[in-house]
């Protein structure tokens, strides 16, 4: 039997203790040799699996059982008993073990964690993803522990409940979101997917689950969803500033005549006279009119701006008697101003509107009684900070904070907060283009605003100008402009709207000047070359049909060289400035304009020679 089974012919494997030991594998030998001396010596039964080489070189698999016959020494000399060939069998668990393995493999693989429990929601199992998570070191340690015992114990109760619910039912749960704690205390998002875990017999006998973690992707989309957002707002900007830009030229361009009229009917109404008080109300009306056009052309970023370098805290300093008288008795303002403060560029009017307006707004959130804290400060952001808004870039900011003590903003109005004429006050008691204009404004400057409210705890707004690095001396606040003396000189006048060059005209000759008039600028250039005189100066409107003012300008100054120029209009359109900020040496003036506004900036201009005045906004 034996040589059958290691493949020898009848007798052909010698019957010897030492030819049996010479055939065993290698690996087996010092074991099986072990074995078989511990039978000798203790009697114990001799029950060994081990390999053998067969009569063709290969190794077979036997499992062999016997008594050793001993000498007279007590050692073995023969052995009596039975071998099995389990060559087949061993293979096959040897397999089964690979398959294990290659599973195993498998599940330590995949990018998804996988777990299994039993029917009382302890844990059978797991791959080494889901260990990490668990912040164990091997699946064993998480064998026999319930989500209770888990990292996430706070969310143990929403995973017991949904597995119950599959146990029962028999019904997979697929593809849902879930929230897990981490070991490091940090909330992840999960698409989790359970389903019954059975027997051969089909019987229900745990559950089965995968979990992928989408927390990246959860954070990819809240910041697509805000960029989107980003995106509508500034269409939304864009559609406004279209509007703005087109009504603006046409709107300031009537309200400069109404102004214009006005007031020179009220110069000859003195107070008193039976029309004063209603030419008067006109004049209000009117200016009122012009602060709306302003305003919509400072959101849409589409103003006339001439950005200086200046410090936040002298320009705050300034306007602090006027913002108390502004927000009354009750409510208490606070000044926290940063020490050293760099500086900023931005056109000081602009600061004066962002504090004026956040000062105002405050003042109403705190319904007559509380504090108001203004404070400035340098900020420098980094990349990895994430206490400030996203989407600013790195590097050295100014901020300028307003806080009221008031009652809050409610998450649903923050959405829409500045967005133009969105207000949540009364009729009557707002337009919605405060917080508009701010935003507009800070934009504009390439800055960046944030909000932060509590219900009942206040409002926080952050502004974050750049820092601006300059020699340039802070400028000082325009001094009082007092009614100009008369000219005698040759102004050329140009304005495509009869209504605003008739106006303009007598307004010059009131002024004593010498008036060259053109609806046109062709007509301006055919003037200009049959006139013999001296002309100090072109006053133009912007924008035109066929040819623009800077256009116009260009072309005089080619046959007039000396020739200065006042720029007007509602909206400049890009022409004389580049994102609102005016181009360098450009004289402007801002419609709709005052006739002593007007006669002002006629006569400074016209005393300066060519140096570079600030343009005038009425």
């Amino acid at each position: 039997y034996i040589d059958s089974l290691l493949k020898y012919p009848a007798d052909g494997f010698p019957r010897t203790l030492q030819a049996w030991e010479d055939a065993l594998h290698p690996n087996d030998h010092s074991r099986v040799v072990a074995a078989l001396q511990e039978h000798a010596e203790k009697g114990t039964l001799f029950d060994v699996i081990y390999r053998i080489q067969d009569a063709n070189g290969d190794y077979r698999w036997w499992h062999d059982v016997g008594q050793a016959i001993l000498d007279e020494a007590g050692k073995p000399t023969r052995m009596l008993g039975a071998c099995v060939d389990v060559t087949e069998k061993h293979l096959a668990e040897e397999l089964m073990v690979e398959s294990r393995q290659m599973l195993l493999s498998v599940l330590d693989t995949i990018p998804v964690r996988v777990f299994w429990k039993d029917l009382n929601l302890k844990y059978l199992g797991c791959n080494k993803s889901f260990v990490k998570d668990a912040g164990y070191d091997a699946p064993q340690e998480v064998i026999g522990l319930d989500d209770y015992q888990m990292g996430w114990k706070d969310q143990a109760h929403i995973y017991r409940r949904d597995d119950f619910s599959v146990i029962e039912s028999g019904v997979a749960k697929l593809n849902y979101e879930e929230p897990q704690t981490s070991p490091a205390g940090e909330t992840l998002f999960l698409r989790t997917s359970k389903i019954p875990l059975r027997d051969a017999n089909q019987q229900i006998k745990g559950i089965l689950g995968t979990y992928e973690d989408i927390t990246e992707e959860k954070k990819s989309e809240a910041e697509t969803m805000r960029l989107r957002d980003q995106l509508q707002q500034a269409q939304k900007i864009e559609s406004v500033g279209r509007l703005a830009g087109g009504v603006a030229h046409d709107f300031n361009n009537m309200l400069g005549v109404i102004l214009g009229h006005v007031e020179m009917a009220l110069q000859q109404a003195a107070v008193g006279h039976p029309l004063h008080q209603h030419l008067d109300g006109i004049r209000r009306a009117a200016q009122r009119s012009a602060d709306l056009t302003r305003q919509l052309l400072a959101f849409a970023r589409r103003q006339t701006i001439q950005p200086k370098a200046i410090d936040l805290n002298v320009a705050l300093t300034g306007m602090q008697k006027m913002l108390e008288r502004l927000i009354g008795e009750d409510v208490e303002l606070q000044w926290n101003l940063g020490k050293e403060l760099w500086m900023v560029c931005i056109d000081p009017v602009q600061i004066d509107q962002v504090l004026a307006n956040l000062i105002v707004n405050a003042r109403d959130a705190l319904a007559g009684h509380g504090s108001i804290i203004t404070g400035t400060t340098n900020i420098t952001i980094r990349g990895d900070d994430k206490s400030f808004p996203a989407e600013i870039k790195p590097g050295d900011y100014v901020m300028l904070s307003v806080f009221d003590s008031g009652k809050g903003i409610s998450p649903e109005a923050l959405e829409h907060i500045f967005e133009p004429f969105y207000t949540t006050k009364g009729v009557g008691n707002g337009t919605g283009l405060g917080l508009s204009v701010i935003y507009g404004i800070v934009k504009q400057n390439n800055g960046y605003i944030d909000v932060k409210s509590k219900s009942d705890k206040g409002t926080l707004f952050r502004i974050f100008l750049p820092r601006f690095d300059s020699l340039i001396t802070p400028i000082d606040k325009s001094p009082e402009v007092h009614a100009p003396r008369k000219g005698r000189e040759t102004i050329l006048l140009v304005e495509d709207e009869q209504m605003i060059l008739d106006l303009g005209e007598a307004e010059l000759l009131e002024q004593g000047y010498q008036v060259l008039t053109a609806s046109t600028p062709q007509e301006a250039l055919d003037r200009v070359q049959h006139y013999e005189g001296e002309i100090e100066l072109l006053i133009t409107d912007v924008i035109m049909p066929l040819m623009n003012g800077k256009e116009l300008k260009e072309k005089l100054l080619l046959s007039r060289p000396h020739l200065q120029c006042l720029f007007m209009s509602g909206y400049t359109a890009d022409i004389i400035a580049h994102s609102g900020a005016l181009d360098k040496d450009v004289h402007f003036i801002q419609k709709p304009f005052t006739v002593q506004s007007f006669a002002n900036v006629v006569r400074q201009i016209l005393d300066s020679g060519n140096s570079p005045l600030m343009n005038v906004k009425t």
